[in-house]
């Protein structure tokens, strides 16, 4: 773990944590955050904290509520909480050269036609760095109640080059399960930026640093 008094981004200790008796399998190891760091969480608690009266659910609760995603349309008559945005599992790159041929000579016929293609599952695909906007257009479900979705993908900062859809392109992806779909955070809205959040420095112990490293002044 490093320990940076200065500059986060220069650390000027290391600290390596080394077991003082062997650790069991499953075993929980807890971290002493110092009294420091106690006092300032019950005075937050006691003189600080109120309860919010806006409803705030974060993604990760959203993914778990929602089994059925809402449409553009539902979505105008029952909004999804301001804090969160649809996002798919997609890659751009992975269109098939049959899927690439067809979509070139539609633009050819008439470049402002739609081009649509099939989601595929292909390897790696469910990695984060594969996630990007979207916004769910229809729902189909089938007689044993599992459902698809045709949606928009959009881009995001910090795409590979080739995963960037053009401009002019209104990209849209059949058959996108539920599975690929996540709600995620919009910028500035977890639950660390809620009004009264609690934030302490959490300090090494004292005894942690020899008394020939500390500073004399």
């Amino acid at each position: 773990q490093n320990y940076t008094p200065g500059n986060a981004s220069n650390p000027l200790l290391l600290l390596e944590l080394v077991a003082t008796r062997p650790i069991k399998e499953g075993e929980e190891i807890f971290l002493d955050y110092g009294r420091d760091w106690e006092d300032a969480w019950w005075h937050h608690a006691q003189e600080v904290w109120k309860p919010i009266n806006q409803h705030y659910t974060p993604s990760y609760v959203m993914d778990d509520a929602i089994r059925l995603m809402r449409t553009e349309q539902e979505q105008k008559e029952h909004p999804y909480p301001k804090n969160v945005f649809t996002s798919c599992f997609y890659r751009y790159s992975d269109r098939t050269e049959e899927e690439r041929e067809l979509a070139k000579a539609k633009n050819k016929k008439d470049s402002s036609s739609l081009n649509s293609f099939r989601w595929h599952l292909t390897k790696g695909l469910y990695d984060l760095k594969n996630l990007r906007p979207c916004n769910v257009l229809k729902r189909l479900e089938d007689s044993k109640g599992r459902s698809a979705y045709a949606v928009r993908m959009l881009n995001r900062p910090g795409l590979d080059e080739e995963e960037i859809i053009p401009k002019d392109e209104l990209h849209i992806v059949t058959h996108v399960p539920r599975a690929a779909i996540r709600f995620s955070d919009k910028a500035g809205t977890t639950d660390q930026h809620l009004p009264d959040a609690f934030r302490h420095e959490i300090g090494p112990p004292e005894n942690l640093v020899p008394e020939a490293w500390k500073s004399k002044d």
